[in-house]
This record gives C-alpha cells, structure tokens and sequence, in this order.
C-alpha cells in the first residue's frame, strides 16, 4: 500500500491535471532554443509554492495548502537530502529528518515543436533549496561537495522518475522528471528558467 502511495504521489508531483497554488495564468511563456536549433521550447509554469520546513511546513503565501507542502517534502525534498546524507558519511553528522529550507516549488511544461510539426510535452519539477545560517556548514559541505555539476540521485520508486541536483549560486537545485524525457532539454529548459528569474 505504501509503494501504491507513493507512486500516487510522484505521478501526481508530476502531473498538470493537479495543478495548485498560486494562479500562473499571468505567468508570460518563456522562449529557450532546445538541444537541436531548429526548433524551440515553449516553457510554462503550471505551479509555484514558496514556503519554509523547520519540523513542519510554513507557506509563505495563505493559499497553499499544507498537505501539498508536506508532500513536496516527503516524496521531493526528502528522498534527495538522505541521498546526500548518506553518500556524505560521517561527514557531516546530521540526519536528513533535522534539515531546515527555504523552498520555491514550481512545476513547468515544456512544449516542443519537432522536425515533424508535432508538438512533444515534458513535465518537470524544480525545488529551489536555501538553508538559514543555521544550516551554513551543511550548505558550506553541499556547496563543496556538490558545487555546479550535476549529480544524479538513485531513486527508489515504482514511478518512472528521474532525478538530479546541483549547487547554483546560494541554492541546491533539485529536478524531477518523467524517465523517458529527454533530460538534455530538461537540463536546458531548467537552465533557461532559472536564468529569467534572476
């Protein structure tokens, strides 16, 4: 039964039918050349949440609800922090449960027109991590460790999920997205999003 949840949930994160949070239909549609040039990606945000985790879940806008919150947290954040915890050792002498974040949940669509004409969808999930000072030898260690390349993260899930994370700037990017994606663009179109928010 938890498997059955858990791969609910995961398909869900990744799923427009369940769209949530603020309204995004102002949000303009970002334009980024994809991995071949003779075609573009359309990107648009279905979803975003902003809210702060210090043993429960303190959005930062009224609208969003707390249990999406804590399931950002358990099936998105979770997974990636005792991944690193883990891999890290006795490093850092923490457990992954006692990790306090700031996070900025958004949920995107890239749309892409193919040689053929024929428009090709891809959903993906960014969580946007910055720890407080309190945090700052744990990020200090994700910042060394980490830095800006890409580390693929093992998921255990019945869902076809993939996931990857990365330090950029004074944040811990994490990506979610459907397995049978193509994770160039979805590196790109992470990228390109990213870009125009700074």
């Amino acid at each position: 039964m938890r498997h059955c949840l858990s791969l609910f949930v995961l398909i869900s994160l990744l799923n427009l039918s369940s769209v949530a949070g603020r309204d995004t239909g102002s949000y303009d549609t970002l334009k980024a050349l994809c991995p071949n040039d003779s075609c573009k990606t359309g990107i648009t945000v279905s979803e975003l949440m902003e809210y702060s985790w210090d043993k429960k879940a303190y959005p930062k806008d009224s609208s969003c609800k707390i249990h999406q919150l804590e399931n950002i947290h358990q099936y998105n954040v979770m997974p990636v922090f005792k991944f690193l915890v883990r891999k890290s050792g006795k490093a850092l002498n923490l457990k992954a449960d006692n990790i306090e974040y700031s996070c900025l949940h958004t949920r995107l669509k890239a749309s892409r027109l193919n040689e053929k004409d024929s428009v090709c969808d891809s959903y993906f999930v960014i969580e946007s991590i910055v720890f407080p000072s309190s945090q700052e030898r744990l990020s200090n260690y994700f910042k060394t460790k980490i830095n800006n390349k890409l580390l693929k993260v093992d998921v255990v899930s019945e869902a076809p999920v993939s996931c990857f994370t990365y330090w950029r700037g004074n944040a811990l990017i994490i990506v979610w997205y459907n397995f049978f994606d193509d994770e160039k663009l979805i590196k790109k179109s992470v990228e390109t999003y990213l870009r125009n928010l700074e």
